[in-house]
């Protein structure tokens, strides 16, 4: 009887202290990200904001097949505007080099799939940026970024987007 009592302590401990865990925890695990500074800047195709494309940052110097690498990001608005975010929201990017490239998939709704580049990766390819930018210590604001090419359809998600 005196086991099968210890048997019963022994879980109700293991019970009570993986559920301490997870009570006191946020479930996330804990990482370490480097600070990021703002980084924004304008879009033009043809004179106006190619809403739903954005903006990568790719680390020079280009990693080969670097499976962490991270890829600071943002979408660009109808005004031609973007903010940059890595971890959270428009934190910007962390410190280093980075090549600057496009890629329109996107639609003005963000909540409807990408489709494919509008584009067609002509701008998409971090081995020819359009532009290189430094962050360092504080707020970068990118020397605007102004394409011209012919007329894209921008607004049909049906004519333009995944099909299936």
């Amino acid at each position: 009887m005196n086991t099968n009592v210890g048997l019963a302590m022994i879980g109700v401990l293991l019970v009570g202290g993986v559920g301490y865990y997870y009570v006191t925890s946020s479930g996330e695990p804990e990482r370490d990200t480097p600070a990021t500074y703002p980084v924004s800047g304008t879009v033009t195709y043809n004179g106006e904001g190619p809403i739903g494309a954005h903006v990568t940052l790719h680390k020079l110097p280009l990693a080969k097949d670097s499976w962490d690498a991270i890829f600071p990001r943002g979408r660009i608005e109808q005004d031609g505007s973007f903010q940059i975010q890595t971890f959270n929201e428009d934190d910007g990017a962390p410190p280093g080099e980075y090549a600057v490239t496009l890629s329109w998939k996107g639609f003005a709704d963000p909540t409807i799939r990408p489709g494919v580049d509008r584009w067609k990766g002509k701008y998409d390819n971090p081995r020819k940026p359009l532009q290189t930018i430094s962050v360092v210590d504080s707020e970068v604001l990118m020397s605007p970024i102004e394409l011209k090419g012919p007329a894209i359809r921008v607004s049909d998600p049906v004519s333009d987007g995944p099909r299936g």
